[in-house]
């Protein structure tokens, strides 16, 4: 981690059929717009709830083009990475 003397707790999540786990980058979230707004926690959730129903790779994609729609002239600060699964 960025962090050496950080300690993690472990967390234990039940994922079922049908559940969905989104695990991204810091980027997502802290890419600032032109006015310097961050496109935030719940700008992600609102995304990803618009595209519950949609394929996974799709609702990733969009998530993805969305963020750089937000930044500055479509251009990224930071590394983004988007992680997602989807339980059979």
């Amino acid at each position: 981690g960025v962090l050496d003397d950080y300690d993690y707790e472990p967390y234990e999540l039940q994922l079922n059929a049908g559940d969905r786990l989104v695990m991204y980058s810091d980027a997502v979230i802290e890419q600032a717009n032109t006015a310097d707004q961050q496109f935030g926690v719940q700008r992600l959730q609102l995304e990803l709830a618009d595209h519950r129903t949609s394929p996974l790779g799709e609702a990733v994609l969009r998530l993805e083009k969305e963020v750089v729609i937000w930044s500055h002239e479509g251009r990224l600060t930071d590394d983004l990475s988007i992680l997602a699964l989807e339980i059979d």
